[in-house]
């Protein structure tokens, strides 16, 4: 019988049984495949995988995909009598320790912020206990307007990616029919040269764009199939030249109301990688006033010709 969501499965007692994660780890180090090349290889992104190890808790084709890969056979009754592990939906495998949602969920953008807000330090928690609810949270709260930026520049954006990120394409798809604007930046040609020879790693252009552009039909398929309104325009991606917030493996976003509400109606998060190395960075965490206003003034300076998002609304700070 299948496991349902977190329910571990049973068979063998665990001590009779290896670490499914163990096991891909051994392989993986053998064969000096590196994390990054096996997530490609299974067609998820790295820090996904990394979760998913880390917690022995895996969607079961990707449990397949990744018996497969290192020459076992893809059979799951063979695989529970060789080893233990956890089988979830997808994406579950970064939601099995999320806070509590709030009793009535926000109905607005600026309500969702300030609800983000009041719980202060517990938005820092470890980076795969909350994310998931956070983005979920908040892009369910985004309504005509409201707008949400991504920058990054040696990492394409997770919602490129097909796997954990497909529950929240539809909430994109959702929020944009809606009228919510999300945008993603990346460099390009010109600044992808620049960062080279600054000897920095970042993605080639062509990446992002051909990232951008599956992910820019996906959403125009749900929201064929969902019915509502086609909003790809709401879905915009930028290639620029501005340089500016170049840490390593690090994604900069903000998320800004169209109805400001108390104070700034702008709130910016740094997402860190998750698992790096024997460090657990918070996912998201929340940059303060000077960061913040540094990082929409760079978004500003991109954003600010751009045809859409002018006629749209005023952008600032």
């Amino acid at each position: 019988m299948p496991a349902k969501n977190n329910e571990p499965i049973e068979n063998a007692t665990p001590s009779q049984r290896k670490m499914f994660s163990d096991f891909i780890r051994h392989e993986a180090k053998a064969r000096k495949h590196s994390f990054s090349f096996l997530a490609k290889s299974v067609g998820v992104p790295e820090n996904t995988l990394r979760t998913w190890l880390k917690r022995n808790a895996f969607p079961d084709q990707v449990l397949m995909a990744l018996a497969k890969h290192f020459g076992r056979e893809p059979n799951m009754v063979k695989l529970k009598e060789d080893y233990n592990f956890t089988l979830v939906r997808t994406g579950d495998a970064t939601r099995l320790n999320h806070p509590p949602q709030p009793e009535h969920a926000p109905k607005t953008l600026e309500d969702s912020l300030e609800y983000h807000d009041q719980r202060g330090e517990q938005l820092v928690h470890r980076l795969d206990t909350n994310f998931s609810w956070h983005i979920d949270t908040l892009f369910r709260s985004m309504h005509e307007k409201d707008l949400f930026v991504l920058y990054c520049w040696d990492d394409v954006p997770y919602e490129f990616g097909v796997s954990v990120w497909a529950t929240f394409g539809r909430l994109i798809a959702e929020a944009a029919a809606r009228g919510a604007y999300f945008v993603y930046l990346w460099p390009n040609i010109e600044l992808y040269d620049f960062l080279r020879k600054a000897g920095f790693r970042p993605q080639h252009p062509e990446e992002f764009q051909r990232g951008f552009t599956a992910f820019q039909n996906a959403i125009g398929a749900i929201q064929e199939k969902s019915g509502p309104k086609n909003s790809s325009r709401n879905i915009i991606g930028i290639p620029h030249a501005e340089f500016g917030y170049t840490d390593p493996f690090t994604k900069y976003c903000v998320y800004r109301s169209a109805n400001g509400g108390r104070g700034s109606p702008c709130r910016a998060f740094a997402h860190y990688p998750t698992g790096s190395n024997a460090v657990d960075f918070p996912i998201n965490m929340t940059l303060g006033e000077k960061a913040t206003t540094a990082l929409v003034a760079f978004f500003n300076r991109i954003l600010s010709n751009h045809p859409v998002l002018m006629d749209a609304f005023v952008w600032s700070r």
